[in-house]
């Protein structure tokens, strides 16, 4: 399952919520006051719940106009990545990112 990060606006700030794999991760956190402040906080949820090391399938960032102005095109959407056999690891991981062929888990090239 994708991991989907929603930001909206509530009162003078912004809070967010994380759904993901294992369900809904956090809800209602206060991510910040400015746009900017709330773009920084997506970008970081990204990466934790949605980059290559957490969750294969990718994620989607949904956020008002004026936070997602702030947002790197390329952290709005992570596509799914292609799964390989890791001998380290015993089961299939996703492949990192870099152009190495090398285990986004443990890093053992393959």
């Amino acid at each position: 399952m994708r991991t989907l990060i929603t930001i909206r606006k509530r009162g003078a700030g912004y809070i967010m919520d994380v759904a993901t794999e294992h369900g809904l991760v956090r809800q209602g956190a206060q991510c910040g006051i400015t746009p900017y402040e709330s773009a920084t906080a997506a970008a970081s949820a990204m990466a934790q719940y949605a980059a290559l090391s957490s969750n294969p399938d990718g994620g989607d960032l949904m956020a008002p106009p004026e936070v997602m102005e702030h947002v790197p095109q390329a952290w709005r959407c992570i596509d799914p990545q292609p799964l390989q056999y890791c001998v380290r690891c015993e089961k299939n991981t996703p492949t990192r990112v870099d152009g190495d062929d090398l285990c986004a888990i443990c890093g053992l090239f393959r």
